[in-house]
């Protein structure tokens, strides 16, 4: 679902940039206050894991393919501010670095991917785990709906700056219909994916709240030793999906280009590419993902690096800044 440049008009362009940079300047202020040392590394690997899945298109029928978003994922992982964040990142590092997406659509991609399937992903996982069961299995199921719902909700807004676009209103249909089959998948791998993380890190998980007792670790504590080796064995999960098994990709459309070629183009591939317009960045050095196997390291490495970065720097100045107001504090005179 990453939206290129022609497909917005200017206003929309705008306006999306404008909420999702405050968004994300939000996201990067609840990172200094709200993380410990050892949940730093998670922010960064989700970062790198979710990068290396969107790599793979998987079919879902109708010469349809789809894609991991990740909102949700990283959203009961995380929390609502931090997931905006890491899906932020992923997305401007692929349009920097691959030209996947627009520059000029970062705003509304973030939107899409970071605010309404993350954010709002939060929501909904808050209320229906709250309507389930508080059982494992009650948890996972929550997880599942939460993942397809989110990605419906984000084709639903999509398909509004399409037609605000002027694309014909057929487009809202077949967008929503097709992303509902790719929901699919992603409430298939996030519910794998949250199940294994609370089957080996439960204290890491930002919904927690919501497991039963016994699945918590009994200490509550975790040595660094450990905590090293679930961050490299994620690591190294993400670069051999990264690196070897997104060769495997689909090549057929993915949702969004899948629904203009029907709904607008008659499958005429020269008109998608004209609605899609010429890109307005096209320095990116490994642009369409080229050299599979480079682009997945590359990709994997800078959202590790710089997910891990962002959210260590803003909890160190954050320390920085509340050990000066403690000092004035305590040099200040009595009175």
């Amino acid at each position: 679902m990453h939206i290129p440049d022609g497909f917005l008009t200017a206003p929309t362009a705008i306006a999306t940039g404008v909420v999702s940079a405050g968004a994300l300047a939000q996201s990067v202020r609840t990172a200094g206050k709200s993380l410990n040392e050892r949940q730093i590394p998670l922010v960064g690997l989700t970062a790198a894991f979710i990068f290396a899945v969107q790599m793979i298109n998987f079919p879902v029928g109708l010469g349809t393919s789809g894609h991991l978003i990740g909102g949700a994922l990283a959203a009961i992982l995380l929390g609502p501010w931090l997931a905006t964040l890491v899906l932020s990142i992923v997305l401007i590092v692929q349009a920097i670095g691959f030209a996947d997406g627009g520059i000029t659509a970062l705003g509304a991609n973030i939107s899409l991917m970071g605010l309404v399937a993350g954010m709002g992903a939060y929501l909904i996982f808050s209320v229906l785990v709250r309507l389930l069961p508080r059982t494992r299995t009650g948890y996972l199921a929550a997880t599942a709906a939460t993942a397809w719902a989110s990605v419906v909700a984000a084709s639903v807004l999509c398909s509004v700056y399409l037609l605000l676009r002027g694309f014909p209103s057929e487009v809202f249909g077949v967008m929503v219909g097709l992303h509902a089959l790719i929901g699919i998948g992603e409430a298939v791998i996030t519910t794998a994916v949250v199940g294994a993380v609370v089957q080996a890190r439960p204290e890491l998980v930002a919904t927690r709240g919501h497991l039963p007792a016994a699945v918590m670790t009994p200490s509550g504590r975790v040595s660094a030793r450990r905590s090293r080796a679930f961050v490299l064995l994620g690591l190294g999960l993400s670069l051999f999906i990264a690196m070897g098994v997104s060769a495997f990709a689909s090549s057929a459309p993915d949702g969004l280009e899948s629904a203009v070629l029907r709904a607008v183009c008659d499958g005429d591939e020269a008109c998608l590419e004209e609605r899609a317009g010429e890109a307005i960045f096209d320095a990116a050095p490994l642009a369409d993902y080229a050299i599979t196997p480079l682009s997945g390291l590359v990709g994997v490495v800078a959202t590790f690096a710089v997910g891990a970065g962002i959210v260590g720097v803003a909890r160190t100045r954050r320390g920085v800044a509340r050990r000066r107001r403690s000092g004035s504090d305590t040099h200040a005179p009595v009175r």
